[in-house]
């Protein structure tokens, strides 16, 4: 498996995975992964992205966004074209407030955005893998990212890369967003990477 920074001709693969990896988010606005995945990929700032590529197909991605920028910008001709009018407009309201708001850490704070895998690769080191050269590459004093309350698997795989959690937030509509918190986790850059 090679891990290295995201090209521009990515942005559709990313954007693939991005939408199959969380179908059960984005299943409020669109449940066809496919049509979610054609809508997100004019945004996916593809120089903010690591990718995990086994065999010339990507399996992994991983975003690293700051106080400067983060990864997906909101692109609402776009969301109108391949999910329709009212959807469209219905997505770029609501993704803005999660993609497109500015980050208040400071510029030495890198924030984890997207982790996730394709269905074939998980379960094999890929997260991990994509996570350990992000915090090896370094750029930033310390990382922070973010899981929710019932992704036990997640947080035990940023836990055995150093992470800690350090705060939670209630999610505001916890049966519609099937979960009810989003536990940060903060890791120190001089910490060792697993």
């Amino acid at each position: 498996m090679q891990i290295r920074l995201a090209r521009p001709q990515d942005q559709a693969a990313i954007a693939q995975i991005i939408a199959r990896a969380f179908a059960t988010d984005f299943a409020a606005i669109c449940r066809d992964p496919g049509r979610v995945a054609k809508a997100l990929a004019p945004g996916v700032q593809s120089d903010r992205f690591f990718v995990a590529e086994r065999g010339g197909q990507i399996v992994g991605v991983a975003a690293v966004a700051s106080c400067q920028g983060r990864a997906m910008a909101i692109v609402p001709a776009s969301y109108r074209r391949h999910l329709g009018f009212l959807r469209g407009v219905l997505a770029a309201i609501v993704l803005r407030e999660e993609f497109a708001g500015a980050l208040s850490y400071p510029p030495t704070t890198g924030y984890i955005e997207f982790v996730a895998v394709a269905d074939s690769a998980r379960r094999q080191g890929v997260a991990t893998a994509l996570l350990q050269y992000i915090l090896r590459r370094g750029g930033y004093a310390d990382y922070l990212l973010d899981v929710t309350d019932v992704n036990t698997g997640a947080q035990a795989c940023y836990r055995q890369l150093g992470f800690t959690v350090c705060g939670q937030v209630a999610a505001r509509h916890p049966r519609q967003m099937g979960f009810s918190h989003k536990i940060y986790m903060r890791r120190p850059a001089d910490t060792a990477a697993g």
